[in-house]
């Protein structure tokens, strides 16, 4: 999910920038990356490990041994018994077990994978997986630091990131002992938990390596197309970015209200309509839908296939449900209207006050719009990258 085609070859985001930063600083790498999507040509060489990932997920079915003894956990019972009566969950022990020995496989295999290369630190993108719990663990054993990549929205309400009240004493094993974030608001909820521990688990100010990476190299990772592109919307009076989150099963998506406001808003606006890495399956679906709109407004293509960061330095208002885009707007100065309660409840003490705002209906929704267009927001200057020194910072906590 975090890749994207630059000069026909696929770039990771998040991985790329730094892994380029430290060759440069004579460091090698080793980029391993799961999941069933063997995107190729790849920017950098990597390996892919999924198919290892699956082997040792039959091997947890087939070595299945008797259940863990739950008896030796300190308040593990007691767990069991509050989230019954509280929630009325049911905790299945044995699939517990099982995921717990999927768990252990995964760790004896990167421990091998470790005292083969030896490297100095490891980096790992969305830890909270059970293949980034595993990571972890096995840095931690072999000791090497590992650094959880923000990658989205963190903060005080993120289950992973915010409110680890009870840490013992020594931390958590499967937890990243760095914590890369994008700025001070998500480095100070880690700063809440993390006083008794921060041997352990700290938090690292590295700034976005892909909007660092972009602002350093333009000419790179936009190429002719995208400034040909630019061009184009250049010339409508209004610009704006609605960036889809993702989760088309939960209702995510165009509802009718929002597809009355595009409908009847001016001829010389523009909509760019980008769709979530994780739901680029419904392309067609949205497209069909922009056909009931008016299809000279609206552009989904372009809007989705072009890198973030030039669309948000060419637009006027982002628009989302609860996307991790409000965070990279705000850095370019762009003001949010977040159309879902929740997507405001996040980010609300994140955003700059002015580049922020709800709307709930199509009333709203037009009057938001309206607003901003009518005061429109400063947008913030002297952007500067972050990344050339943050991996000197880094490299100098490895070693």
């Amino acid at each position: 999910m975090s890749r994207v085609l630059v000069n026909n070859k696929w770039y990771d985001r998040f991985c790329d920038p730094i892994i380029d930063k430290l060759k440069a600083a004579e460091f090698t790498s080793l980029h391993m990356e799961p999941l069933h999507q063997y995107h190729t040509p790849r920017y950098n060489p990597g390996m892919f490990i999924q198919p290892h990932l699956d082997w040792l997920r039959i091997r947890s079915l087939l070595q299945m041994r008797m259940r863990m003894d739950y008896d030796q956990l300190q308040g593990f019972k007691e767990l069991l018994t509050c989230l019954e009566k509280t929630w009325g969950i049911t905790l299945n022990e044995v699939l517990l077990s099982r995921t717990v020995q999927y768990l252990k496989l995964i760790a004896g295999w990167f421990d091998k994978i470790i005292k083969r290369t030896q490297p100095s630190i490891g980096f790992v993108v969305c830890y909270y997986g059970i293949e980034g719990m595993a990571f972890n663990l096995s840095c931690r054993r072999n000791g090497i630091p590992s650094v959880d990549i923000q990658h989205g929205v963190q903060g005080d309400f993120h289950r992973a990131y915010g409110q680890w009240n009870r840490v013992p004493p020594n931390g958590y094993e499967l937890l990243p002992s760095i914590f890369w974030v994008w700025s001070e608001t998500e480095a100070r909820a880690i700063e809440k938990w993390n006083p008794k521990v921060s041997y352990f688990h700290q938090s690292f100010i590295g700034g976005n390596p892909w909007l660092d990476i972009c602002k350093e190299q333009p000419e790179v990772f936009y190429g002719s197309k995208a400034y040909e592109y630019i061009k184009d919307i250049r010339q409508a009076k209004v610009k704006i970015l609605f960036c889809l989150s993702g989760l088309v099963d939960y209702g995510v998506t165009i509802t009718e209200w929002i597809q009355k406001v595009i409908r009847y808003s001016p001829p010389d606006w523009l909509w760019l309509l980008r769709l979530h890495p994780c739901e680029l399956s419904e392309r067609e679906r949205i497209r069909a839908l922009i056909t009931q709109l008016n299809p000279a407004q609206v552009e989904l293509d372009m809007a989705t296939d072009l890198q973030l960061p030039i669309l948000l330095q060419n637009v006027d208002i982002h628009i989302t449900h609860w996307s991790t885009t409000t965070i990279e707007a705000a850095i370019f100065g762009i003001p949010t209207i977040t159309v879902d309660q929740m997507g405001y409840d996040l980010f609300k003490n994140q955003i700059p006050e002015g580049l922020l705002k709800l709307a709930i209906d199509e009333r709203s929704l037009s009057e938001a719009i309206n607003s901003l267009l009518n005061n429109e927001s400063q947008r913030i200057k002297g952007y500067e990258p972050r990344l050339n020194r943050a991996i000197t910072e880094i490299m100098g906590l490895a070693l």
